[in-house]
């Protein structure tokens, strides 16, 4: 985020500060449910490296789709001069 911010020549404003802050609650959240889906997995008698591999296959849409919405619902707020 911050070099993008430095090559296209933008501030680290307010607003872009509260990006990187959600960037990072979305990157913890899904890995909260990535690693619970490993472990539910070693739990049902999964290797580590199967439950890993069949983890991420498993949670890798939901994961995507969660973000492109969040993704898309905030694409407005990139014309809207109030928010810069």
């Amino acid at each position: 985020v911050l070099f993008t911010l430095w090559a296209v020549d933008l501030p680290l404003g307010l607003v872009a500060q509260l990006g990187v802050l959600a960037l990072a609650g979305v990157t913890m959240r899904n890995t909260v449910i990535l690693v619970d889906q490993i472990r539910q997995d070693v739990a049902a008698g999964l290797s580590r490296y199967e439950a890993v591999i069949e983890s991420t296959v498993r949670r890798f849409r939901p994961i995507v789709v969660t973000a492109a919405a969040a993704i898309l619902a905030l694409l407005p707020l990139l014309t809207d001069p109030f928010w810069g």
